[in-house]
């Protein structure tokens, strides 16, 4: 009797922590469901396919590759809009020449003077989307936009040029790295979401800023690297051209009219003269011109 008591007591045993097991399992793989929102795209090493060295000091990255490695890179090319394939074998902790003048090298800036009316905005030096090598812009630019709304480059005034490297004034916020006070930020109204990611809200915000009694300095010993994906860079430099009609309403809704109405000496100006504006291709459906 014994005996077959011990055997009972000994499967009860085994069924129990079986049992236990299973609801463990369970609970665990409904845990890591929960908090994994896309199961191809789970945490993983990123560091896992790096390359030591590989890009170093801001240099072109070359790799040879396989034909099915040119595929996989031609389709994660097509969804970020750069080299995703040769991104994810550069290590994190590559290193970056210092591509700042000279002159920026012994410069010391003061945080005790608080500033709340001038944003400023870094030189922006571009990242090449198919080697990701450094491309150092050779000489700092003015921003500035023209009537059709699409942003211009203009070489330093003479002024500006001989105070090199001192911060220059801009005429627009190149929109996607800029310092600008919160406070202040919030009191101009911040982004208008209508013009998120269209290329008017950084337009906007610029004659915001102006129109507000700010101002809008480039630092030149302030330089930030950027990769510029093709539809981004086509939205800011020219969102007159948008696809989306509604958001080019928007555009003309939400910065001409006000911009204009607000300041009498530009609607004079442009009234006197009798200035109309044409937006390249086709503000509306049918190539419509605003009269101001």
């Amino acid at each position: 009797m014994k005996v077959i008591r011990m055997k009972a007591l000994r499967c009860r045993t085994l069924c129990t922590c079986a049992i236990f097991g299973l609801v463990y399992c369970t609970i665990s793989i409904f845990i890591w469901l929960m908090y994994t929102d896309n199961l191809s795209n789970a945490t993983v090493d990123f560091e896992y396919f790096a390359i030591r060295n590989l890009g170093d000091q801001g240099k072109d990255a070359h790799l040879q590759m396989t034909k099915k490695d040119l595929m996989v890179a031609e389709q994660k090319f097509a969804l970020y809009q750069f080299n995703a394939w040769l991104s994810e074998r550069i290590p994190l902790n590559r290193t970056l020449g210092d591509y700042r003048d000279a002159e920026c090298r012994n410069i010391s800036y003061s945080s005790k003077r608080k500033v709340t009316a001038t944003v400023t905005q870094p030189v922006m030096d571009g990242i090449s989307s198919e080697t990701f090598g450094y491309q150092r812009m050779p000489e700092p630019e003015q921003m500035a936009f023209d009537w059709q709304l699409e942003r211009i480059w203009l070489p330093l005034d003479m002024y500006s040029l001989k105070n090199l490297p001192k911060p220059f004034a801009s005429s627009l916020l190149e929109g996607r790295v800029f310092a600008i006070d919160s406070n202040w930020f919030r009191h101009l109204g911040g982004w208008d979401d209508g013009l998120r990611n269209t290329g008017g809200d950084a337009l906007e915000l610029s004659l915001k800023v102006w129109q507000c009694g700010g101002r809008i300095l480039t630092i030149p010993c302030s330089r930030v690297g950027l990769i510029f994906k093709r539809d981004e860079a086509v939205a800011q430099i020219a969102p007159n051209r948008n696809h989306n009609i509604q958001v080019r309403k928007m555009i003309i809704d939400r910065i001409i009219v006000p911009t204009l109405s607000a300041s009498k000496t530009v609607a004079e100006i442009v009234s006197q003269f009798k200035i109309e504006l044409h937006f390249c291709t086709n503000i509306f459906a049918h190539s419509e011109i605003i009269d101001v």
